[in-house]
């Protein structure tokens, strides 16, 4: 699991995308986000900075129905998270860290892996407005 920013150079004002890519193992799948129990649905939860403002729900692809029993919809292969991240007018310049949790169960067509929880983090300098 990858978590990355389209630019580590961000400027007052602007709005710049995080991803989180999974590269899931072609025998295990992982739930969709909106997974209902008994099934362990994928989360993603940022910890922004102060002036650092998440604009709407995380991009994510469709996901496919499991070939295992059941049929659930979950994420095979390379999937990628998208969240768009605007960046206040008021933010002090300087550098700043986006926390990201991420929990997750991976199963296959005989079990289950434990849950798996991950905190990922990116460094970010801010710079105040254009050149």
């Amino acid at each position: 699991m990858r978590f990355a920013a389209s630019k580590r150079d961000v400027r007052v004002g602007e709005s710049f995308e995080v991803s989180v890519v999974f590269s899931i193992d072609p025998a295990y799948e992982i739930h969709s986000m909106d997974a209902s129990a008994p099934q362990i649905p994928t989360q993603i939860e940022l910890e922004l900075p102060v002036g650092f403002t998440a604009i709407e729900d995380w991009d994510a692809p469709a996901p496919v129905r499991s070939l295992n029993p059941g049929g659930q919809s979950v994420f095979t292969g390379d999937v990628e998270f998208v969240q768009t991240i605007q960046v206040s007018n008021e933010i002090e310049p300087g550098d700043h860290q986006l926390i990201c949790s991420v929990s997750y169960q991976a199963c296959n067509s005989r079990r289950c892996l434990r849950p798996t929880k991950s905190v990922l983090t990116i460094e970010l300098t801010c710079s105040a407005g254009s050149p």
